[in-house]
């Protein structure tokens, strides 16, 4: 007897601990290099105006340093699915970095690299950073990551003063600034963190679309600034940078839910893609609404507040869905295109 409950005891332990392996956490960060990148982009008015967050901290960084930026903003500005040439160098391949020490070598190494073609050299070194931001590329291709960072030698010079500006400006954000947005933004993440585990987002979208996320982890990397910029910013398939101060808790769980979707849907998105049927903001309109459909209809049974025309396109979906519950995430995505169109 004492050997059969040693037995189901045993059982029962690696049963809880498989359990506990396998489950996709989404769980919120709180990190100093996204959120000074952030701080940067919106002092320098890249981004849209933060008044709140300018008359706190507008006259951080010199005058000369807020005109080069805004006088360049055509360069780094980013929003719907689309990126200015220099932006995924300034934002999401150095907002993965964790210290300042690894951000500024990375601006000369990028620095350097431009100014003596040594782009095979750079590509090589920091493979896996471009590896984590052409996240929504089917390929890692090494060559083509090269071309990508050949297209930008034209802005050679513009690539050295950001950087410059960059790395000058963060010890003064690091000792005057951040401690207090650091506050604000763990407080955040403590109570989002006691909300997310009662929806186990991922293992919802795995159940409701068939498709598996591939990560054991989605990260909430929130931020103090850019208030009124883009609000979710894909840092890699498992990290996505959020504004923290969204309207309600709730809203901001929808945000994040919704993000969880778009990375569960990227093959989606790239297969219509590969049809190339469509044009690229008909594909991506659909994209984000579906995976607004699925978050709003199904999962968190609230109304739609996140897309394109959202409320009018999630009811066409839900009557395309309606018609045929077993329709697969890319076939309702070409159909939303369709008879949106029409």
């Amino acid at each position: 007897m004492k050997k059969l409950h040693l037995l189901m005891s045993l059982l029962l332990f690696f049963t809880i601990n498989q359990n506990f392996a396998y489950t996709k956490e989404v769980k919120a960060v709180v990190e100093e290099i996204p959120n000074y990148i952030f701080h940067l982009l919106t002092v320098g008015g890249i981004v849209a105006d933060d008044p709140d967050y300018i008359t706190l901290y507008g006259e951080s960084i010199s005058r000369e340093n807020k005109n080069y930026l805004y006088d360049h903003k055509e360069l780094l500005a980013w929003a719907d699915g689309n990126t200015a040439p220099l932006i995924p160098f300034f934002l999401f391949i150095p907002a993965n970095f964790t210290s300042q020490n690894e951000m500024n070598e990375y601006f000369d190494e990028l620095n350097n690299a431009l100014k003596n073609n040594q782009c095979k050299a750079f590509v090589q070194k920091y493979e896996s950073c471009f590896k984590k931001e052409n996240w929504m590329s089917d390929t890692t291709d090494m060559a083509e990551m090269e071309l990508c960072l050949q297209s930008i030698i034209p802005y050679i010079h513009e690539v050295a003063e950001i950087g410059k500006i960059f790395k000058n400006n963060f010890q003064t954000y690091h000792a005057t600034i951040w401690e207090t947005e650091k506050e604000k933004l763990e407080q955040k993440a403590k109570i989002i963190n006691n909300e997310l585990p009662k929806y186990d987002f991922i293992a919802q979208w795995e159940t409701l679309t068939g498709l598996k996320f591939q990560s054991h982890k989605f990260e909430v990397v929130l931020y103090s600034a850019n208030k009124n910029g883009p609000g979710a910013n894909s840092l890699s398939y498992d990290r996505d940078a959020f504004y923290y101060a969204l309207s309600n808790t709730e809203d901001l769980l929808q945000f994040i839910c919704h993000e969880v979707g778009t990375h569960i849907l990227i093959n989606s998105l790239i297969a219509i893609m590969k049809m190339d049927r469509f044009e690229f903001q008909d594909i991506y309109t659909s994209y984000e609404n579906t995976a607004e459909f699925y978050t709003a209809n199904h999962i968190l049974k609230r109304e739609p507040i996140i897309g394109y025309d959202v409320e009018k396109y999630c009811q066409m979906l839900g009557e395309i869905y309606k018609a045929n519950p077993k329709i697969s995430p890319t076939e309702l995505m070409i159909r939303g295109i369709e008879e949106y169109n029409e």
